[in-house]
């Protein structure tokens, strides 16, 4: 799930635990969402893309939010977005990432 509105990107604490992502400190950040601010703690990984192996992030901020009633566990965030070029096409209704 690609939200270009997101400031960072965001899992589920089940995709968390799943990938096993370390947390960067015991300290909470708070982040505003559509519903308000929450409270998170911060993790890291390392983001790729599937079929575009030169498109990854090594350190990436990944924030915790449970997505309630959601078909999809994380959101790519402006924090990766921005290192890599992509543009939006209006006839396939997608993001087109370049390398």
């Amino acid at each position: 799930m690609v939200d270009t509105g997101a400031g960072v990107c965001a899992a589920t604490a089940n995709l968390i635990r799943r990938l096993n992502l370390p947390t960067k400190s015991t300290k909470r950040r708070e982040i505003m969402t559509a519903g308000g601010p929450i409270a998170s703690l911060e993790h890291y990984g390392a983001l790729h893309l599937v079929g575009l192996e030169e498109l990854k992030a090594d350190y990436a901020t990944i924030c915790r939010f449970d997505f309630t009633d959601s078909p999809f566990e994380f959101i790519l965030g402006m924090n990766v977005l921005m290192r890599w070029n992509w543009r939006y096409s209006r006839a396939g209704m997608r993001l087109v990432f370049e390398a």
